[in-house]
């Protein structure tokens, strides 16, 4: 069934990855551009914001860039101190689509509710 979202994917450019290979551990081996964007985080947006996309990322760019820097540095003492637009747009490409479709018909569930409610428990 398709669903009333569009997919956003952030994709790393050169600059993201030079600051990701400099934060990590010591030791790690480096990591390539290629190897960072074969698994990316999907933002579902609503579907008409794909129509001014520019619009859109004007306003949530911010979210999604500390989203993306916290999957590799949980210290925000690491990231880039001025993180703008312009900034943002150098760090990254973003990608939009606007079919999604759910293969699965089961209910979505979200996961930040699904997490809490288990620890609730324990």
């Amino acid at each position: 069934m398709m669903i009333n979202r569009g997919a956003v994917l952030v994709r790393y450019k050169e600059p993201f990855v030079k600051w990701i290979n400099e934060t990590g551990p010591e030791g790690d081996d480096e990591l390539t551009s290629e190897e960072l964007n074969t698994d990316r985080t999907i933002y579902l947006v609503d579907d008409t914001d794909l129509e001014t996309i520019d619009q859109w990322l004007s306003l949530n760019f911010h979210n999604i860039f500390e989203t993306e820097l916290e999957d590799w540095s949980r210290d925000e003492g690491s990231w880039p101190v001025d993180r703008t637009l312009e900034m943002f747009n150098e760090w990254c490409v973003v990608e939009c689509h606007g079919v999604i479709i759910d293969t699965v018909g089961s209910p979505i569930v979200v996961m930040d509710d699904f997490i809490e409610e288990d620890f609730k428990e324990n």
